[in-house]
């Protein structure tokens, strides 16, 4: 590896002007992108992450823009599939980094859709990935299988940051499907492997099963427990990851001796170096402190953003109680709760409760519609299952099997099944056109 760090060196001496501020690197899922990352923050030079498909503007703030060419992931001469170029819509940056302390970039759009960027130390993130080391008890003869993009922080945070601390050995792949999944675990062999939650439903779908049984890692969307079961009895564990951006991995599904003994819905533990608090009892906001988070934000100039809360504590906007003294629950966003009755409830958790009660039903999201003739909130169950699943299943039998397992209040008036929820890129249901086309 140093024999490659040498050559990059030699390359950026001679095309990049001293004292530039930060470059662009435009990165997918391949080694030779692998080896770069790695050469940036062994060097401490800064770099804003994104897709090296991304056809937007890079930021103001990123001096110059790097892509890798596909043509060369050989290692052997790595600097010849550079392409380097200067960013015309560079405009210096509003903030005066420290010197050889090297910052990563992440791009948020924020709450309000603006853009903005977290901004980390490369001592922040490598102190982030050292807890996910130790969690996951990773050494150099693990085996890590990433199968989502690096320049995102789970990949990153939590895949590839974590694997190159430990020398372990590491596999990207990208466009994944579950064919090439397959594939690429009976080669490789892995022990973890990190997916997305739309991957784990698509894998259910299919027939086959896995000879080898590894650790799948999972991040972001909840999956429900009826998918969490079906999963590890067919293809082996799965540990879900509690975290954002701005913060990296802060809290795990309980691990023990190499087995999650607590489903996505059940009880979390902080990570190492992280401390979780609960705003109010019994249930409030999830707060989280630590010392590997994220610096600051900036906007698209470089400019320093403040922060909206100065407690020093990560207000998370997720709403959370206690489940012991050492593992908390995670009821779903602030931003998604509604009065019911006089009673603050999470849609989230009504979700899981309609999929309790209804087996056939493959996934619920709830909508809230306010009527004008009443105070309180009209609940409408949007689910998804197959037409032959949900064809004897009338409203009043849904609601008749709600009844058994969930207070009254709760209970949706309206249940709509469709063959298939509309989607995101990223697998999350589209709740712009659900909200569209049945709540309003």
């Amino acid at each position: 590896m140093e024999a490659l760090f040498k050559l990059l060196d030699n390359y950026f001496s001679q095309n990049v002007a001293a004292g530039f501020q930060c470059i662009n690197l435009q990165v997918s899922n391949k080694r030779n992108h692998m080896v770069i990352i790695a050469y940036f923050l062994s060097r401490r030079i800064s770099l804003y992450l994104s897709s090296q498909k991304s056809n937007g503007q890079p930021p103001a703030f990123s001096d110059y823009i790097l892509n890798i060419s596909a043509e060369n992931d050989n290692g052997k001469d790595i600097t010849s599939g550079l392409v380097l170029k200067r960013n015309s819509n560079f405009a210096g940056t509003g903030y005066q980094y420290k010197i050889n302390e090297g910052h990563i970039f992440f791009r948020s759009s924020g709450s309000t859709g603006v853009p903005k960027f977290i901004c980390f130390t490369a001592k922040n993130l490598i102190r982030n990935a050292r807890n996910c080391v130790d969690f996951f008890s990773l050494n150099k003869k693990s085996r890590v299988l990433i199968t989502v993009p690096i320049y995102h922080m789970y990949g990153f945070g939590v895949g590839l940051l974590p694997g190159l601390l430990c020398n372990a050995e590491v596999y990207l792949i990208e466009q994944t499907n579950v064919v090439k999944l397959y594939q690429c675990i009976t080669e490789f062999v892995p022990d973890y492997v990190l997916i997305t939650p739309a991957l784990i439903r698509m894998m259910l779908t299919v027939k086959f099963k896995l000879t080898h049984k590894c650790t799948f890692i999972t991040a972001g969307e909840r999956i429900t427990v009826r998918e969490y079961m079906q999963f590890r009895e067919r293809f082996g564990n799965i540990v879900n990851i509690y975290g954002c951006s701005e913060m990296g991995a802060m809290a795990a599904s309980v691990y023990t001796d190499g087995i999650a003994v607590n489903s996505s819905e059940e009880s979390l533990r902080a990570m190492p170096g992280v401390i979780i608090s609960i705003a109010e009892k019994p249930r409030g906001e999830i707060l989280c402190r630590s010392d590997a988070g994220f610096s600051f934000y900036t906007d698209e100039q470089g400019n320093q953003l403040p922060l909206p809360d100065g407690d020093g504590w990560y207000h998370t906007s997720d709403l959370g109680e206690w489940a012991d003294d050492n593992s908390f629950l995670i009821a779903g966003r602030i931003d998604n709760c509604i009065n019911l009755s006089g009673f603050l409830t999470c849609l989230s958790e009504i979700e899981c409760a309609v999929e309790k009660a209804l087996p056939e039903v493959k996934r619920v999201v709830i909508l809230s519609s306010q009527d004008d003739l009443q105070d309180q909130a009209q609940l409408i169950a949007v689910c998804e299952a197959e037409p032959e699943a949900a064809g004897g299943l009338t409203v009043p039998e849904a609601r008749k099997r709600c009844r058994k397992v969930m207070p009254l209040h709760t209970i949706p008036g309206q249940f709509l099944f469709l063959s298939k929820l509309p989607l995101l890129e990223n697998g999350k249901p589209d709740m712009t056109q659900l909200k569209r086309n049945y709540s309003q």
